[in-house]
């Protein structure tokens, strides 16, 4: 059974990441003012250009065209948001692509006897199963955020790694916890890798951005 703390932290949960949470005001356009542009050393045009080509994929959840529109910078968007941009080499498919991680690359088991019961198990991180919960969960609660280390993604073979930091005994530690389609060890590996990475200090800037009770939906 939860203890009451798990009770309270599961109902966190499930509240901010609700896409119809009240908290979720501004679109992804105010969002990289606000310091996801910054946080991820790119220029709001640029994030927009990916923007536009995730929202043609029709891959976003409520976004909206015309006056008034846009698409709105919930955890779950922007969670497929940063998919795509770690993921994809390109904005072309990026979309569809990201989706697919979102929903296939489920958390590994560490020494799990069969690749069947690599996906049984949650994230211990997070409590999720797949990369997009997980990632829609650390940023919808910036305190979770605040312990990743960074999140490293080989794009070769199909693997989001996020590394979380702890301290023991006065020491710091990290911890990796692994998120993968179920064909990444079928992949055959290039010579040379692409390995994206996004530091953690970057990941709880947008988290914080996110969830500043400051309207900046213009």
């Amino acid at each position: 059974m939860l203890g009451q703390s798990q009770h309270h932290e599961r109902a966190a949960i499930d509240v901010a990441t609700s896409p119809t949470c009240e908290c979720w005001r501004m679109n992804l356009r105010s969002l990289y003012a606000r310091g996801m542009a910054a946080a991820l050393k790119m220029t709001p045009h640029e994030l927009y250009d990916w923007e536009r080509a995730i929202r043609d994929d029709g891959q976003f959840s409520g976004a909206r065209s015309g006056p008034g529109g846009g698409t709105p910078a919930t955890p779950e968007n922007v969670s497929l948001f940063l998919i795509a941009l770690l993921g994809s080499s390109t904005k072309r498919n990026a979309g569809r692509l990201a989706s697919v991680f979102k929903i296939g690359a489920s958390y590994v088991l560490p020494d799990a006897n069969s690749r069947h019961d690599h996906y049984k198990e949650s994230c211990p991180l997070t409590g999720q199963r797949t990369l997009g919960d997980t990632l829609t969960v650390l940023l919808a609660l910036p305190k979770k955020a605040r312990d990743v280390d960074r999140i490293e993604v080989d794009c070769d073979v199909g693997t989001f790694t996020i590394w979380e930091k702890f301290t023991l005994n006065e020491q710091s530690h990290t911890l990796c916890h692994l998120f993968a389609l179920p064909d990444a060890d079928e992949k055959e590996v290039p010579p040379i890798r692409t390995v994206r990475i996004l530091s953690g200090d970057a990941l709880r800037a947008i988290a914080e951005a996110m969830t500043s009770d400051e309207d900046t939906n213009v």
